[in-house]
């Protein structure tokens, strides 16, 4: 990841949310108790999370996101890690969707907005968890202020450009 970060590398990022999934598999009412679990992924960019999982911890899931390009990056990113019998990525908005399929993971990172803030994307998400499922919501965050606005303004486009699951540093697990 070529983010560069005042002190939080995309490893630390992802060791966290891999511990975190890791906890939940054998938490009773966490999400994955053995392999076929499914994932819902709102806004999932690339992929990579939900591909990495479907090949780490045996998922299977959706994700959807509004860029095609993103879709398009995602399907191949599920190729590549043998996985795309496992995942499905849907091109469209995520403002709204509810899965069918009831989920052990509804996940939201960096795309709160699709339900006007997390408390909206907590109420979206629930609509699509299994009982005893876990809300996996995330935001990019300032750790520290720009030192101008310009800078903030240059920041801003790259992440919008470059967000991906390894820059979503902030989570919420719900219910607590």
């Amino acid at each position: 990841m070529d983010i560069p970060r005042s002190s939080t590398s995309p490893k630390v990022l992802t060791a966290s949310i891999t511990r975190h999934t890791r906890e939940a598999r054998h938490s009773r009412r966490g999400a994955s108790s053995g392999n076929g679990d499914r994932v819902l992924d709102l806004g999932s960019g690339s992929g990579e999370m939900l591909c990495t999982w479907a090949r780490d911890y045996g998922v299977i899931g959706t994700g959807i996101d509004m860029s095609q390009l993103f879709t398009e990056q995602a399907k191949l990113r599920a190729e590549e890690l043998g996985v795309a019998d496992q995942v499905k990525f849907i091109h469209g908005d995520a403002t709204g969707y509810v899965s069918d399929d009831k989920a052990g993971v509804a996940a939201c990172l960096g795309a709160t907005w699709i339900a006007g803030g997390v408390i909206g994307t907590i109420d979206l998400l629930a609509q699509s968890l299994r009982t005893g499922g876990i809300i996996l919501i995330g935001e990019p965050y300032w750790r520290q202020l720009p030192l101008t606005e310009d800078v903030a303004r240059g920041w801003s486009c790259r992440l919008n450009l470059r967000l991906s699951h390894a820059s979503r540093t902030s989570r919420v697990f719900w219910p607590p």
